[in-house]
């Protein structure tokens, strides 16, 4: 049932979500869906609704992630391997599903080790 909300705004059964400290996948992708109904960006829709504009960022892409592969993602094995040629320090090799092979040092940026798995996932590589 469809209510109008306090500044105006037409609010179905999602909007007592936006308060809530932890969003199940269901209620995120009910939030998301009310977001891409409304027709607003993101920023004026979590601005409006009082939602942190990261957290509708945080779960569209995990959601994203999810769809697109159809499994939520997990670790695999991977295998320690000592520097050499170009490669200085300790390194690790993590081979993924479809068998890109990636070495990196220890001290890598997980965000950005993170981007380069997604980007060569998405790759199909």
């Amino acid at each position: 049932m469809a209510r109008r909300g306090s500044r105006g705004g037409r609010q179905d059964g999602w909007a007592g979500l936006a308060r809530k400290l932890r969003w199940t996948p269901e209620e995120a992708r009910v939030v998301l869906a009310a977001q891409a109904e409304s027709g607003e960006s993101m920023a004026a829709f979590a601005r409006r609704h009082g939602v942190g504009l990261p957290r509708l960022y945080a779960w569209r892409q995990r959601l994203r992630r999810v769809s697109d592969t159809g499994t939520t993602p997990r670790l695999l094995p991977v295998r320690v391997v000592s520097g050499s040629g170009v490669l200085r320090g300790p390194a690790f090799e993590i081979v993924l599903e479809r068998g890109c092979r990636i070495r990196v040092f220890e001290t890598v940026d997980p965000l950005v080790l993170e981007r380069v798995i997604d980007v060569l996932e998405r790759s199909r590589c």
